[in-house]
């Protein structure tokens, strides 16, 4: 027995029409007051829900081959023919117990919702005890993990191997004991760093003390720190390095203004240049660097351009501006991309860009976005991003939502913590309050 059910529904000022079809038989409800005007004419009138017409058409238990005759109702003279082939049909009296008028609309929703159930056990009833009642199987989850493991394996077959690892321990840093490496930590805003590695747990790397221990190997790294002007790395970026350069994702908890973007930022650079496949053959950028607001877009973008690192390119896409001009860029081939959600999976959908080659991710400031309600457009852009990716996230707090996001996209990651999880006031950051009336708030914009 087919199962469908067709429900429709068409709500005037003063009626409510509502029909059903199960199977080959219907059953159609009428507003009280076309009941009543068309009672007299037969016994059992039925009207079809129109917002235009209704038509009446006379019943009989056995099957009805007379033509529909024509019935009057709400739309005058333009009431049309309704087929005869209607099949079987019944009819109900709906209990209005709200009086007549405007009210009674409202009113009649509970027997309207009491005529639903009606209808349902009506066909439970009426279905042929001859035909077995197939039984619902469990869901076979560990069959579904692997039909998407097959699935992705074959989406991005034939993709070049990434490279993760690009980490020369110094020998200062190497020879630290424990002692030190916990005086350290604790005297640098309290680190705490977890490993949450099921098999691998223990192996977590000493922090660097100065920018020469992390980017010993690497010349032009070190350039660049110098004509930036930094005197000494911040402490989510002493630990965050040794473990980015090592290839593991990275989970850093900090609060703004503590140096998260330049932590990931300058082993996202390394990573760009360290790929087997040249750049100018890769379909898509490398890195992809998202975040809620196109404010902190813009403000990555600018640390990306302040570092001049073998001629990486960097592209900001978000709302608000011109489409056109981000697209143009784009086609020229970038290696970094900084984007909103939003017009992140605008461009992907519209096959502007690919994130298919991306192979650097970083999710920056993701308790923000999702309490600005990102999470959908999160998942739907990372349905593109190959599995075997390095992904970072960061964020200034570790609510129940943002683990549930790293269990779901990182693998075997390490969680930097800097500092109390509780939210606090950044000390490192000036803050400046200052109160005025109300019509003056926007003046001082």
């Amino acid at each position: 027995m087919n199962e469908d059910l067709l429900f429709y529904a068409y709500w005037s000022n003063f009626s409510v029409f509502v029909g059903y079809k199960i199977n080959e038989k219907k059953l159609i409800i009428a507003d009280e007051e076309d009941w009543e005007a068309e009672a007299a004419e037969d016994p059992q009138p039925v009207f079809m829900a129109d917002p235009d017409s209704f038509q009446m058409l006379s019943l009989d238990d056995e099957e009805d081959d007379r033509p529909a005759r024509r019935g009057r109702g709400r739309g005058g003279g333009r009431n049309r023919q309704q087929p005869a082939d209607l099949g079987q049909c019944r009819s109900i009296r709906p209990d209005y117990s709200g009086g007549r008028g405007p009210g009674r609309q409202r009113d009649s929703k509970k027997s309207l919702e009491g005529t639903l159930i009606w209808a349902m056990q009506s066909r439970n009833q009426e279905e042929d005890e001859n035909i077995p009642v197939t039984e619902s199987k469990p869901v076979d989850f560990a069959e579904m993990r692997r039909l998407q493991e097959e699935y992705d394996r074959q989406k991005f077959e034939g993709l070049p191997p990434v490279v993760k690892n690009f980490y020369k321990e110094h020998s200062d840093v190497a020879n630290m004991s424990e002692m030190q490496v916990a005086e350290f930590r604790k005297l640098n805003n309290d680190i705490q760093i977890i490993n949450l590695a099921v098999n691998d747990s223990d192996n977590i790397p000493n922090p660097v003390r100065t920018f020469y221990e992390a980017f010993h190997n690497d010349d032009e790294i070190l350039e660049q720190i110098r004509r930036q002007g930094f005197k000494k790395p911040s402490p989510i970026q002493c630990q965050a390095w040794p473990v980015l350069l090592q290839g593991k994702d990275l989970i850093g908890i900090a609060q703004t203004g503590t140096g998260k973007t330049l932590a990931f930022l300058l082993p996202a650079l390394i990573h760009i240049c360290g790929q087997p496949l040249p750049r100018e053959q890769r379909g898509g950028p490398t890195v992809l660097i998202v975040c809620p607001t196109r404010e902190l877009a813009l403000q990555i973008e600018e640390e990306v351009n302040k570092i001049r690192y073998k001629n990486v390119s960097c592209v900001c896409l978000y709302g608000g501006a011109s489409r056109r001009r981000q697209i143009d860029v784009v086609k020229k081939g970038v290696d970094i991309v900084v984007a909103t959600p939003g017009r992140l999976n605008d461009l992907v959908d519209s096959k502007i860009i690919s994130v298919k080659y991306v192979t650097f991710l970083v999710l920056d400031e993701a308790d923000r976005m999702l309490d600005l309600g990102f999470e959908a457009q999160i998942r739907l852009f990372m349905l593109d991003i190959r599995p075997d990716r390095q992904t970072v996230m960061t964020s200034a707090t570790w609510p129940a939502d943002v683990q549930e996001l790293a269990d779901r996209y990182m693998k075997d990651p390490i969680k930097i913590n800097i500092g109390s999880l509780e939210l606090t006031a950044v000390h490192t950051v000036e803050q400046r309050v200052e109160i005025i009336e109300e019509y003056n708030k926007k003046d001082r914009g």
